[in-house]
């Protein structure tokens, strides 16, 4: 996922989270490809002011990692996040 976003600390008011399992869905979602009862999602959100990138799946588990950059001071930011799917590094 590549894009470019504006946000505010006043419109995404979800608190941290850990940065684990499949937490990512705690924060305010941006992307969410998660089917219900379905197996392999993914999504982005922000939780305390950072990105929060998770991936699920019967074959790989349930992982969420954090940014480290607060992003709700109004200004523009380039956002990129992946996931390689031979060994499943994000």
């Amino acid at each position: 996922l590549e894009f470019w976003m504006r946000a505010t600390a006043a419109d995404n008011t979800a608190g941290a989270i850990a940065c684990s399992g499949v937490n990512w869905i705690n924060g305010n979602v941006i992307v969410d490809r998660d089917r219900y009862n379905q197996d392999r999602k993914f999504g982005l959100s922000i939780a305390g002011g950072v990105l929060a990138f998770g991936v699920s799946g019967n074959g790989t588990g349930d992982h969420t990692i954090c940014g480290v950059s607060n992003l709700l001071d109004n200004q523009w930011h380039h956002v990129a996040v992946q996931r390689r799917r031979s060994d499943g590094q994000m």
